[in-house]
């Protein structure tokens, strides 16, 4: 690959850092996704680069000290890592080369740390080959320990080492293949596939949180999902991470429109509304998320009310959140969502979607003309809220008034 290619997209900060190292007699590169997305001919870098070395992180400190281009971030030094910052706008988490031990459990976090000058010791600890090419950005060139550009060519992804290994160490590595497969939209070598099924129990020992971050990534933010929800399935990481999704479900998330919400409503949508928000609540992907998917296949039988319970009950809803509904509608029960495009679209057009706070009459106003109280004005209201919403023309406080009268 010509080397200008990666000049383009090389932040000139990192080879300004680069210059600084190798002054000092340092190795320095650039590791995982920037060598593989230029590869990939990518032009979209996330901005997150991850930059190694042989400096230990005591060192660099002297060496970026009064650099004006450079702040220093958060540092954890018994890991090697010192996140910077370059012209106020780079960041780049620096970490040292080194050996990792694990407990062997599958456990994410490694129970000893060694620090090395040796690049080819540091690749040993990481992942997949396609993540482990390291890029001088002075010299612009690759290293290359366990053939991952080839893998890059052919859209495999392999671990460095033999996989069951690499996933006892950390069974979270599972899950980042069933990532990479969906963001690049690459197949699982056999022998990989094969250690992922051997070690998906060891998923028990990962953190909700960790598995929530995982798999929301996966559903929500990959180009190649398909994959992504194949290699889930085949590695049998189902049977931790979402046993109560079947795969036909989970492909339908495929075919969802690119929103958070109705992916994982999508997802969920073999679950009751309130098993699929404990779900969510479970893996820490917020409250929000939670109601919102509740909301969803609370509603997803709206269809089969009359004309009039739905348009009230879209009012109720708002615009946004009806408009999502019907689009969550329309892939799991496509056939049933037409009529409620009909509704929604005319809705819109006789201006129907009307808040409450929009109701031309009061409480105050009710009281006084019904003498009424409490249960029985919003009762009152709510009946003059719903006969506003399916004539927005009699919204005003006389013809609110007089069909209140009326009913009462």
């Amino acid at each position: 690959m010509s080397i200008n290619i990666f000049k383009k997209y090389l932040p000139d900060g990192i080879v300004y850092l680069g210059r600084l190292m190798n002054k000092n007699n340092y190795k320095f590169y650039i590791v995982g996704g920037f060598p593989r997305d230029i590869i990939l001919g990518s032009s979209t870098i996330d901005g997150d680069y991850d930059v190694c070395g042989d400096c230990l992180p005591e060192n660099l400190l002297k060496i970026v000290e009064n650099k004006h281009r450079i702040k220093i971030g958060t540092s954890n030094f018994p890991l090697g890592t010192i996140k910077l910052i370059i012209d106020e706008k780079l960041d780049v988490e620096y970490t040292c080369f080194r050996k990792e031990s694990y407990r062997g459990d599958g456990y994410h976090t490694p129970n000893k740390v060694v620090f090395t000058n040796d690049a080819y010791t540091d690749a040993l600890r990481r992942d997949f080959t396609v993540n482990s090419l390291y890029f001088d950005p002075v010299t612009c060139e690759i290293t290359d320990f366990f053939n991952g550009q080839k893998d890059i060519d052919n859209k495999v992804i392999k671990t460095v080492r033999e996989s069951k290994e690499v996933f006892t160490e950390d069974a979270l590595r599972i899950l980042r293949m069933c990532r990479f497969s969906a963001k690049l939209g690459f197949s699982i070598y056999v022998d990989t596939i094969n250690g992922a099924i051997d070690c998906a129990h060891l998923l028990n020992n990962i953190s909700k949180e960790r598995i929530g971050i995982e798999l929301d990534k996966i559903l929500c933010s990959t180009k190649y999902l398909d994959y992504g929800i194949d290699a889930i399935y085949n590695s049998k990481a189902n049977h931790i991470i979402c046993k109560s999704v079947m795969k036909d479900t989970a492909k339908q998330v495929c075919s969802s429109p690119c929103n958070r919400y109705i992916r994982w409503a999508v997802f969920l949508s073999d679950n009751l509304p309130k098993d699929a928000r404990n779900f969510i609540l479970d893996l820490s992907l917020g409250k929000d998320l939670a109601n919102e998917v509740e909301r969803l296949l609370s509603n997803r039988e709206v269809y089969n009310y009359n004309k009039d319970a739905i348009i009230i009950r879209f009012a109720k809803m708002g615009r946004k959140l009806a408009k999502r509904l019907i689009e969550f509608i329309d892939i799991v029960h496509f056939n049933k969502s037409l009529q409620l495009h009909k509704i929604y679209n005319n809705m819109i057009k006789h201006n129907q979607f009307i808040s409450y706070n929009m109701l031309q009459i009061n409480g105050t106003d009710i009281m006084s003309l019904l003498t009424v109280k409490g249960r029985q004005v919003k009762h009152y209201k709510d009946k003059a809220y719903e006969y506003a919403v399916l004539n927005p023309d009699k919204n005003n406080l006389k013809d609110l008034k007089d069909y209140l009268i009326g009913i009462s």
